[in-house]
């Protein structure tokens, strides 16, 4: 199982999860009427619909090269939620290491961040069924990815989580995110 947690953009709510089985599709695709919690949230799916509209190209590299003009989103999944938050939830983004942060930094930013109210942008939700579009979910390494070199996974949910059929414990939610690894029903180009 992952360990992981999930949060809604300034003054809205996380939550850990147990596992997480993810699915990537486009932000203007995600119609939900239960739709994003806060203003933050609201903007971060703004500005994912704007990298779906615009997409050309993409990679998977542990350095952003990005020309909105051109459709080309080069980057890990720490550098898309960096990027993503600096146009939509700036003092979210701003409470972090100051350097460049890592799925770790977001990881730890949601575990510290409070139940009720929010600590400098950020509010941990106590369950997935709590998960809202544009929430941000975060989680560590698990030790079967012990030889690689990042520290978890990050991302923002575009389509509201449900319970798993056949296993009540698993969530099953559609997000967007950067990997190197393809996901049901990827919506990248050919070879991104």
């Amino acid at each position: 199982a992952y360990q992981g947690a999930m949060c809604s953009l300034p003054n809205a709510r996380t939550c850990v999860l147990a596992a997480l089985v993810a699915l990537l599709i486009p932000a203007h695709a995600a119609a939900d009427p239960a739709g994003p919690a806060t203003a933050a949230a609201r903007k971060s799916l703004a500005v994912l619909d704007g990298i779906a509209r615009t997409l050309r190209s993409t990679r998977y590299v542990h350095s952003a090269r990005v020309d909105e003009r051109k459709g080309i989103y080069d980057w890990d999944c720490s550098l898309l939620v960096a990027w993503v938050l600096q146009r939509a939830a700036p003092t979210a983004q701003r409470s972090l290491w100051s350097g460049r942060p890592v799925a770790r930094d977001y990881y730890q930013a949601i575990v510290r961040a409070p139940l009720t109210g929010d600590r400098r942008g950020w509010t941990r939700l106590t369950g997935p069924a709590d998960v809202r579009l544009g929430d941000l979910f975060a989680w560590l390494k698990p030790p079967m990815f012990a030889r690689r070199n990042n520290t978890g996974h990050v991302g923002f949910v575009v389509g509201q989580p449900t319970r798993h059929p056949r296993h009540a414990d698993v969530w099953i939610m559609r997000v967007t995110d950067a990997s190197s690894f393809s996901h049901d029903a990827d919506t990248r180009p050919a070879g991104g």
